[in-house]
């Protein structure tokens, strides 16, 4: 993965070109890609970009410092479990990518003017085969794993943000959790794009993820890229301390605890909760990896790192307890090559035996 790429890196991957150095990246074998990339990104969760906004050099450099470890966290993983590209008559055959491409694009507002940390990935749709030719992703990879990936940002987010500034973590939910200390109240004064399309919503009686999306970008304004974070703070702080959130409150939100990581016993205490009625079966009849690394991130609510994570999934998928309803042939992805029909409807599903 290429970071910390200028902005023309974006044209230059479009135009299968390396984005550091313009040079030109090999064809893809047979049939070329229908689509030239995929754009992932991956945002802080708003109490932690007002924290950068409203913040003083500390803060600011931590939040971007979490970010930035967070989403290369989340592209390793990606890149491990979602690098296939297709081989044979019609692509037919999977098997493991040489790694992804991609350049990443961090901003620091939203549309709206508010601080929000986020920063874009494009990957190109290309990745080098074991022979040496280059071939187009198996993108249903890409899209069946993006919620694990994201679920990995969160949690490594989490844990960056609290080992460097102390903070706290309120509940986890759909892998989100705000810092402790900074109300919702507050959160909202910040959140001016999501009042915007939330708004649209109500006014047009739409509802789901699929009419947010369409709310999105019939509501989407020019962004003004020449007014910089520094030119805006000012009116951030001038709105913050109006809802109580001067300088003084935002120290007591920080350094509440000295940080400790994830321990062996908390660990053993989420498996048996996800082992249990209440846990991964509660709503489901069976599930996969990409669900154990979702729950597990969830459950680690001050967050935990992507190694952790890994090994953990691979250890409970290890428990007696946990039964295979497929093959090992299908196995999250892992085979090197096997009929394009196996992959992602049933793969590796599991059901817990009581």
């Amino acid at each position: 993965m290429a970071g910390d790429v200028e902005p023309q890196a974006l044209t230059r991957l479009l135009d299968r070109k390396d984005p550091r150095t313009g040079d030109a990246l090999p064809r893809p074998a047979g049939r070329g890609p229908t689509v030239p990339g995929f754009d992932l990104m991956f945002s802080v969760p708003k109490s932690a970009s007002m924290l950068f906004g409203l913040g003083g050099e500390r803060e600011q450099a931590a939040v971007l410092r979490a970010q930035r470890t967070a989403v290369a966290e989340a592209m390793r993983y990606l890149n491990d479990h979602a690098c296939l590209v297709r081989r044979g008559d019609g692509g037919h055959i999977i098997e493991r990518g040489g790694g992804l491409i991609g350049a990443a694009f961090e901003h620091r507002t939203s549309r709206a003017g508010d601080p929000q940390i986020h920063t874009h990935v494009l990957v190109a749709n290309l990745a080098k085969r074991d022979d040496g030719l280059w071939a187009a992703l198996d993108g249903r990879a890409i899209y069946h794993e993006a919620k694990a990936a994201g679920h990995v940002h969160e949690a490594t987010f989490r844990r960056e943000l609290a080992r460097e500034l102390g903070v706290e973590w309120g509940c986890v939910h759909n892998g989100i959790a705000e810092v402790d200390g900074i109300t919702e109240e507050q959160r909202a004064a910040f959140s001016r794009r999501s009042s915007e399309i939330d708004a649209y919503l109500e006014e047009h009686g739409l509802l789901g993820p699929e009419a947010r999306q369409i709310a999105a970008v019939r509501t989407r304004h020019a962004k003004d890229y020449d007014v910089t974070p520094a030119e805006l703070a000012p009116e951030w702080r001038t709105r913050a301390a109006s809802l109580g959130l001067d300088r003084d409150a935002i120290s007591k939100v920080l350094d509440r605890n000295e940080f400790r990581a994830l321990g062996a016993d908390t660990k053993q205490s989420i498996a048996r909760d996800l082992l249990g009625p209440y846990g991964l079966t509660l709503q489901a009849s069976s599930f996969d990896r990409r669900d154990v690394v979702c729950a597990f991130a969830s459950a680690a609510q001050h967050g935990v790192t992507r190694g952790e994570i890994e090994t953990f999934v691979d250890a409970f998928l290890r428990d007696t307890r946990v039964l295979p309803l497929v093959g090992p042939r299908a196995e999250g992805y892992v085979t090197d090559a096997y009929p394009v029909d196996s992959v992602l409807s049933q793969a590796a599903r599991r059901v817990i035996w009581l």
